[in-house]
């Protein structure tokens, strides 16, 4: 039991010093550089794979369509807000049930831009799929 509670003291101690205010400003704009970093990486393998007559197929895996560069920033920050959703349980009920509120809307965000990135042509759709 003694060893129980020295760990659970242990634990607490490295959470505190890793989420304290001035680590998680210094996550986040660690985490507006990847998203930047990503977006423009993953655009400029896009225009390689588009602009090489035989893409090695890793490179044309990536996508032709420029849409999809932007699903690599919306993973990362779907990482960041389950980072934020872990500080904000111990803090606040109501903080953390806004965060899940947000990773979930950044679910349906992600996996939105990933169906239009899919889409080559607005003409490949059904016609049924396109009355109101």
């Amino acid at each position: 039991m003694k060893y129980l509670a020295s760990f659970n003291n242990f634990v607490a101690s490295v959470y505190d010093r890793l989420l304290t205010k001035s680590n998680r400003l210094h996550l986040e704009r660690c985490v507006v550089g990847l998203c930047v970093a990503g977006l423009l990486c993953h655009s400029a393998l896009i225009l390689l794979a588009r602009n090489l007559h035989h893409p090695p197929a890793a490179l044309a895996s990536v996508g032709g369509n420029y849409l999809s560069a932007i699903y690599t920033p919306f993973s990362v920050i779907l990482f960041y807000e389950v980072v934020e959703l872990v500080a904000a349980i111990p803090h606040s009920t109501v903080q953390s049930v806004a965060s899940q509120f947000e990773i979930v809307s950044l679910i349906f965000v992600h996996g939105f831009f990933k169906d239009v990135a899919a889409l080559d042509d607005v003409g490949t759709l059904p016609s049924s799929s396109l009355r109101s």
